[in-house]
């Protein structure tokens, strides 16, 4: 019953928005048991409206609520920043019944600067957990590239902090 209701969700969609759903089918290499978890057949169905991007996607062999989506790109002084929003149902551990949830994700970067920013978070009924956050700055010198990258991840209180250098085919990265 919910796979008919978010296909009809789907063809509604699709006509007052004037666009046609995709339909993929992917072939994954592995054991599977059976056909339809092999092919991965997915709806998906994407829009934007004033400069907000959206979209629905649909793992056509579970039944359930599709994964729904909304991003903003945006500029603010030098950075391009992107928010993204997604909702899913069991696709991430909401702790909550149901696995209901926003999964939120923040990216920038200022290409000027060679710096980057991003964090990540869980958002529920029941609880808002950041998950990630990490930065990273390049610095480019006539020797080649220099990056500094520390991570954090709430889940488990890990810090982590990457050093990186890149000059032509050499990359050494330790952390």
């Amino acid at each position: 019953m919910k796979s008919t209701t978010a296909a009809l969700f789907f063809i509604v969609a699709s006509a007052s928005a004037g666009g046609t759903p995709e339909v993929s089918i992917t072939l994954k290499q592995g054991n599977f048991d059976n056909v339809q978890s092999a092919l991965a057949p997915q709806i998906s169905f994407e829009g934007d409206v004033q400069g907000v991007e959206y979209g629905v996607l649909m793992d056509a062999t579970k039944l359930g609520v599709p994964k729904v989506w909304g991003q903003v790109n945006s500029d603010v002084s030098g950075w391009n920043l992107k928010t993204r929003a997604e909702y899913t149902e069991g696709e991430y551990d909401y702790s909550t019944e149901g696995g209901k949830g926003v999964y939120l994700t923040v990216k920038g970067n200022n290409e000027e600067e060679n710096t980057f920013i991003w964090g990540s978070g869980a958002i529920s009924k029941n609880n808002v957990s950041p998950l990630k956050a990490g930065a990273k700055k390049v610095f480019e010198t006539d020797s080649g590239k220099f990056l500094i990258a520390p991570r954090y991840a709430f889940e488990d209180d890990t810090a982590t902090v990457v050093f990186g250098y890149e000059k032509n085919d050499t990359r050494v990265f330790l952390s």
